[in-house]
């Protein structure tokens, strides 16, 4: 989906905390005795772990040891929603109502005016009373380490916690029950360390006191601990681990799995796979991972602790799924339909504890926002909620979803996310056209098109009818081009490669639209933007766009407009790519070419007012080179910005 990799997601928010596990009674260990809290834990403490301060571990097996009983926070937490490709972030409670809402890059040249430093590459990574903690990443001597920061952004005073030492890698800070937990790790010596800081209630500093796990941390040396990850968006310290799932799960030579508990015991996990594989969530109920079968087919499993059972989490037998959240014994993940990019998700809840799943919801995809994975974009569970981004009216926002048997309530959260639809959704609506071929012999697909075109508002313009006409038509076309390899004479020889490399053989052609925007009060300009792939490394990515009159309906073209000679656009185009050339640092340019003289040639030779790729802006054009046209693949669109004071004498259109 608009080159998502399905069954990874990547999170460019972060939540800053993660749901409490419940209490869960008793438990039985793998020979079906059934084990009181007391004899699980030794005796509670509202301090847990304070005392554990052995200098050594004791490793036992499994099934000779019963899993401790999480211990439930308390804590008031706060969770960061960030919008989609800016520095705007909103914090809320756990009811999702808005404690705070930061323009991240107005704070940075704050900051920067006041001395402060530069955080303009810096993110939020937790939050407090009006502290954000920050991750930034800072020059120290030769080398460029990742830090960790204080700053209130009222008065702007800043606090450095931590800076790794050579070896060591800062990996997270967590806010938890009033201070401020920052981890670390070294990879090479595989040692594990967690600072703990409290703020002076007198002054923006910070005092660092001792962590009651301080021991037991230090005792997994030799151990790599895996976050306690209950969704995507969320990642703890280890006090917190120990505090609230009784332990943590550590990896040892990229193969060996263990229990590291709060009381200093080592609980081996014969049942999770000896090789590489990755842990997705766990509390003490279970541990949600991906690993291969032996087949080698890469899926997605649930170790239930109590039993000791491993099972796959598959759908009508097919390893097609991908991990949301974790959250009391319970797993939320979803399937995708076998659509091309007009997909259908469903997500599922799965009871650890149980072995029972049920069917929460189902969403389809909206023509015009394919960036938007439906139902299931930046989800998150909170207190039992579901949130994930979706279009409510015109806006991309955070959406609180209800599970109605299998369909979904929704509600506007009110955050905003992206206005990416805004434009497009203000003048008009999206619709959408596939074709797909299937061998006639082996079945196995051979074409796959998804399609989109913009159809106009009728108020925008007299002629709206003629110009989604066009609009439909091209659509049209672009499918009977398609349809007509049906006609082509086919026989079984290629089947037996067909079957073995289906995806290599299979030609896939996505177009969707991105944008529309009106142009000098007349021109409607309707971008888009598409991915080609018929085999080998990666495919062709391509964009394009529409240009039509409102007064008349009529498509328009660059030589529409431009009233100079082909040779004058020519010199003009090489010019301004020499330009754009020169501008970048030696060595650093994303050109085929190394000298200027060079660039300009090849621009002058491809320059045509015919044929270039040109896209119209508000105040000028760009002139763009495709992939391998004038740079490498990895440089991708190349665009020169030309303004039409230059092309056509006047400011605008």
């Amino acid at each position: 989906m608009k080159q998502k990799i399905f069954g990874l997601l990547l999170a460019l928010m972060l939540a800053v905390s993660a749901t409490a596990c419940t209490d869960t009674g008793t438990l039985e260990t793998s020979k079906g005795e059934s084990v009181s809290k007391e004899s699980q834990t030794g005796k509670e403490s509202d301090d847990a772990g304070a005392s554990q301060e052995s200098n050594g571990t004791e490793t036992v097996q499994g099934s000779e040891m019963s899993l401790p009983v999480a211990k439930i926070s308390s804590e008031d937490n706060r969770y960061i929603f960030r919008s989609y490709y800016t520095n705007h972030y909103t914090i809320t409670d756990n009811h999702c109502k808005i404690i705070a809402e930061y323009d991240f890059m107005a704070l940075c040249r704050k900051l920067y005016d006041a001395g402060k430093g530069n955080f303009e590459y810096a993110s939020i990574r937790a939050v407090g009373e009006d502290v954000l903690y920050v991750e930034k990443q800072d020059q120290v001597g030769d080398a460029y380490v990742r830090q960790a920061y204080a700053i209130d952004p009222k008065t702007l005073d800043t606090f450095l916690l931590y800076t790794p030492e050579e070896g060591w890698w800062w990996s997270e800070t967590d806010v938890y029950q009033g201070k401020v937990y920052v981890t670390a790790f070294a990879y090479d010596a595989m040692r594990s360390k967690e600072l703990v800081f409290v703020k002076d209630p007198n002054g923006f500093t910070y005092h660092e006191e001792k962590n009651p796990n301080e021991a037991l941390i230090e005792n997994l040396n030799g151990y790599r601990p895996i976050p306690f990850s209950p969704s995507l968006n969320a990642q703890c310290s280890i006090t917190r681990a120990m505090d609230e799932v009784g332990f943590v799960i550590a990896e040892k030579d990229n193969k060996y799995y263990s229990l590291i508990t709060r009381d200093g015991k080592v609980i081996e996990v014969p049942e999770l796979p000896q090789g590489p594989l990755r842990i997705s969530a766990y509390d003490n109920k279970g541990i949600v991972y991906y690993a291969n079968d032996e087949s080698g087919l890469y899926g997605m499993y649930c170790l239930n602790l109590e039993t000791r059972q491993s099972r796959p989490i598959v759908k009508d037998d097919e390893r097609y799924e991908a991990f949301l959240a974790y959250a009391d014994g319970k797993i939320y993940y979803y399937t995708q339909s076998e659509g091309f990019i007009h997909v259908t998700n469903t997500v599922w809840q799965y009871d650890v504890t149980t072995g029972s799943e049920k069917k929460l919801y189902a969403m389809e995809s909206t023509p015009g926002i394919a960036y938007i994975d439906p139902g299931v974009e930046e989800f998150r569970l909170i207190d039992g909620e579901i949130y994930f981004v979706g279009l409510n009216g015109t806006t991309d926002v955070w959406l609180r979803a209800t599970p109605n048997g299998e369909t979904v309530s929704l509600w506007s959260t009110g955050i905003y996310w992206s206005d990416l639809s805004e434009n497009l959704f203000v003048r008009g609506t999206v619709i959408y056209d596939t074709y797909s071929f299937n061998c006639p012999y082996c079945g196995i697909p051979l074409e796959k098109y998804y399609g989109e075109a913009f159809q106009v508002k009728e108020h925008l313009s007299a002629y709206a009818d003629k110009i989604n006409e066009q609009l439909r038509a091209d659509l049209q076309q672009k499918i009977n081009d398609y349809q007509k390899n049906e006609t082509q004479e086919w026989t079984d020889e290629e089947c037996e490669e067909h079957l073995e490399m289906p995806i290599i053989y299979c030609v896939t052609v996505e177009e969707y639209v991105d944008d529309a925007y009106i142009l000098s009060d007349q021109y409607l300009a309707v971008e888009y933007s598409g991915y080609w792939y018929g085999g080998g490394a990666h495919g062709m990515p391509y964009m394009s766009q529409d240009l039509f009159d409102l007064k008349t309906g009529e498509r328009k073209t660059f030589k529409d407009f431009y009233d100079g000679s082909n040779e004058s656009f020519k010199k003009l185009a090489a010019e301004y790519t020499k330009k754009d050339f020169l501008s970048y640092p030696e060595g650093s340019s994303p050109y085929f070419a190394e000298d200027a003289e060079t660039v300009y040639q090849q621009a002058y030779d491809a320059a045509s007012i015919e044929y270039s790729h040109i896209s119209f802006q508000t105040y000028g054009i760009y002139l763009i080179y495709d992939p391998y046209e004038m740079g490498p693949y990895a440089s991708g669109f190349i665009e020169i910005y030309i303004p039409y004071e230059e092309l056509l004498g006047r400011y605008s259109l």
